[in-house]
């Protein structure tokens, strides 16, 4: 259900054929305190894709296994809805494939680790950083991206991700400067000053 996301509005009616899109600023998080075995993914499209649906398996060539999800709006949006999938009962220590999407509409096939199992002794690389908000956001995709690059399998975030948190421009920025690395390294987010707990915060990670 989304009734806690303060300042929700309606969605548009589910419409096929001219202006669907190819899923956009797709990013991966997680919803619950067990990360090796659970998984979230939001992205956006624009409003008249309605369907929301993830392909996964663990063979990039044999995605069998399909998830469902839901969409959503708020009013700094425009004309682009949100999508959201939980994903469950994965398996610990594994290599996933997926695309995200629906109907005609895919993304690109990407890849997640899932983490140990917990009490695990298993060793883990992750990512820190915080502080991104700027014009452009190509320090912090050069930081994601080195992140990625030394095998880190997830990212903490201190807070402060754009200059002002209502302001849908720096958002649009820090999730989409650095695709493949959001599409492959879970985000866990802390609220900053800057954040401002607005509902462009809450509304678009899981």
């Amino acid at each position: 259900t989304i009734e806690h996301h303060p300042g929700l509005i309606d969605l548009l009616p589910h419409c096929e054929g001219e202006g669907v899109t190819r899923p956009f600023q797709l990013h991966l998080g997680f919803a619950t305190a067990d990360a090796s075995t659970t998984i979230t993914m939001n992205w956006m499209t624009t409003a008249v894709q309605r369907l929301t649906e993830v392909r996964l398996g663990l063979d990039p060539n044999a995605l069998e296994q399909v998830y469902q999800g839901h969409s959503f709006r708020f009013a700094r949006l425009d004309e682009r809805l949100i999508h959201e999938v939980h994903i469950c009962g994965l398996t610990p220590s594994t290599t996933y494939y997926y695309q995200v999407g629906g109907g005609n509409a895919w993304s690109p096939t990407h890849s997640f680790v899932t983490a140990p199992p917990p009490n695990s002794d298993e060793e883990f690389v992750f990512g820190a950083g915080g502080d991104s908000r700027s014009e452009t956001y190509e320090l912090f995709a050069n930081a994601l991206r080195g992140m990625r690059d030394a095998g880190a399998e997830f990212v903490v975030f201190t807070g402060d991700a754009v200059e002002l948190g209502q302001i849908q421009r720096g958002w649009d920025g820090f999730f989409g400067v650095a695709q493949e690395a959001w599409a492959s390294l879970p985000f866990l987010p802390a609220n900053g000053n800057h954040d401002l707990l607005a509902v462009n915060y809450l509304g678009q990670f899981a």
